[in-house]
C-alpha cells in the first residue's frame, strides 16, 4: 500500500486538475455510466487455456475497483478525504488496479485518477484514468452486458518509480506484450476488496 507522502502527492496532483474553491461535495458525481457513490469492482484472472493462447500475455489477473465509503485519508486540517472529487465542472474518482503476473507471485497494485474531463482522443463513453508520478494511463469504458473494457495505453503497477517489496524493478503492464485490451467481469460489492487506510509517520 503507498505511503501517506505518495498519497499526498496524488491528491496534489489531482488538485491541480480539478482546480476550485472546493474539491470535495457532499454528493458524489456520476461519470457517464459511473456511479461514484456506488462501490463496484470488476476482476478478470486468466485461465491457462487463455494464457496458452497469448504466449506474451505477461498479465494472468487483474481487478478494478472503486470504494466511495472508505475515506482516501486526512488533510492537514484533519477531514477526512473521500475517493472522489467535484468541483462542479469536472469529477474524478480513485480506483485501484490491481494486477498479477506470470513471473512473480506477488500482487502488484496502484492507484489511478479516472476523470470526466473530456479529451479529443476519447470516444464518446471512454473514461481517461492516468497514474500519478507520469505511470501511464489507460480508458475505460462499460458493454450493455456489464463487463468493464480497459483499453491499455501503458500504465506501472507499482507506484512513482518504487519497486514493490521484493521486487528490484518497477511494474509496468505494457500494450506491446499481447496486453491492449482488457475484458473485466463486474462482482457483487460485498465481493470487492478494499483498501487499508495508510497509516501516517
Amino acid at each position: 500500500m503507498k505511503s501517506l507522502t505518495t498519497r499526498k502527492r496524488l491528491l496534489s496532483t489531482l488538485g491541480l486538475l480539478l482546480a476550485g474553491p472546493a474539491l470535495a461535495s457532499q454528493t458524489p458525481p456520476v461519470i457517464d455510466f459511473f456511479d461514484t457513490g456506488v462501490t463496484q469492482c470488476w476482476e478478470r484472472t486468466y485461465d491457462t487455456a487463455h494464457l496458452k493462447e497469448h504466449p506474451r500475455q505477461l498479465v494472468t489477473a487483474i481487478s478494478f475497483t472503486y470504494f466511495p465509503t472508505v475515506p482516501f485519508m486526512t488533510d492537514e486540517q484533519g477531514e477526512l478525504l473521500p475517493y472522489w472529487f467535484n468541483d462542479g465542472q469536472y469529477s474524478a474518482f480513485n480506483p485501484m488496479v490491481r494486477v498479477r503476473f506470470r513471473d512473480s507471485g506477488h500482487e502488484f497494485e496502484n492507484m489511478a485518477i479516472c476523470t470526466s474531463a473530456p479529451a479529443e482522443d476519447l470516444k464518446p463513453g471512454q473514461i481517461h484514468c492516468g497514474i500519478e508520478c507520469d505511470g501511464g494511463s489507460f480508458t475505460i469504458e462499460v458493454e450493455p452486458d456489464g463487463n468493464l473494457i480497459l483499453r491499455n495505453r501503458g500504465f506501472a503497477v507499482t507506484p512513482c518509480g518504487e519497486p514493490a517489496p521484493g521486487e528490484e524493478d518497477v511494474r509496468l503492464v505494457r500494450p506491446e506484450d499481447d496486453q491492449k485490451v482488457f475484458r473485466l467481469y463486474p462482482m457483487e460489492a460485498d465481493a470487492c476488496r478494499l483498501p487499508e487506510m495508510p497509516e501516517e509517520g
